[in-house]
C-alpha cells in the first residue's frame, strides 16, 4: 500500500486516510502515520471540538488536522448519524477538492500561481491551517472551512468578482506560508 500512495503521490495525487477510531490509548492506524505522505484526519463534533472518544493520541510529528466528523447524517436522514475520522477523511478531501477546483479557474491563475502546490501535502497544509479555528490543548488543529471564506461587513456589499479575487488572495496568501 506505502508504493502505490507513493505513485500517487508521484502522479499529483493528494491521498487522505483517517487517523483511526480506537481511541486516545491508540496510535494513528497507517497508512494516516505516514507523515508527509498523506492527510491524516482526525474528527471533531459540530462545536469543533476533538472526537475524544474514538480519535487516537495525536502525532508529534504532523498537524493533527481535526474536521467534522461526527454525527453526519450520510445518504438517509431516517437512519442513525453516523461518526468517525473515515467521515472525516471524506468531508477534508472533498474541502481540498473544491479549493483546487476553485484556484483552477482562469481569473485566479495569476494571483495563485502555480495551483499544484495544491495536490502536495505542504501546500494544502497550509490552506488547512488558514482555516484553523482551534487548538485543543495545543494537540488537534480544528479546521473550520468558514474561516477561509470571512465576510467583513464591507464585504457584503462587494459583487461577486470581487469577492472571488479576495478569496483567490487569501489562498495565495495561506500558500505562502507553506512549511517545508
Amino acid at each position: 500500500m506505502e508504493n502505490a500512495i507513493c505513485d500517487a503521490i508521484k502522479n499529483k495525487v493528494l491521498v487522505f486516510s483517517a487517523a483511526s477510531n480506537h481511541g486516545k490509548n491508540s496510535r494513528i492506524a497507517f497508512p494516516a502515520r505516514l507523515h508527509g505522505k498523506v492527510m491524516c484526519m482526525f474528527a471533531s463534533d459540530g462545536n469543533d471540538e476533538p472526537s475524544i472518544s474514538f480519535n487516537p493520541s495525536p502525532s508529534k510529528l504532523s498537524e493533527n488536522f481535526c474536521i467534522l466528523g461526527e454525527g453526519l447524517s450520510v445518504s438517509n436522514p431516517e437512519k442513525p448519524r453516523q461518526s468517525g475520522t473515515s467521515f472525516a477523511t471524506s468531508v477534508g478531501a472533498a474541502i481540498a477538492a473544491l479549493v483546487i477546483d476553485f484556484c483552477r479557474h482562469p481569473d485566479g491563475r495569476d494571483i495563485i500561481g502555480d495551483s499544484k502546490d495544491l495536490q502536495r501535502i505542504r501546500g494544502m497544509s497550509a490552506i488547512f491551517r488558514s482555516m484553523v479555528q482551534s487548538i485543543e490543548s495545543g494537540r488537534y488543529n480544528c479546521v473550520a472551512p468558514w474561516n477561509l471564506l470571512e465576510c467583513s461587513d464591507e464585504m457584503s456589499n462587494w459583487d461577486r468578482n470581487k469577492k472571488r479575487d479576495h478569496l483567490f488572495r487569501e489562498i495565495a496568501s495561506a500558500l505562502r506560508q507553506k512549511h517545508y
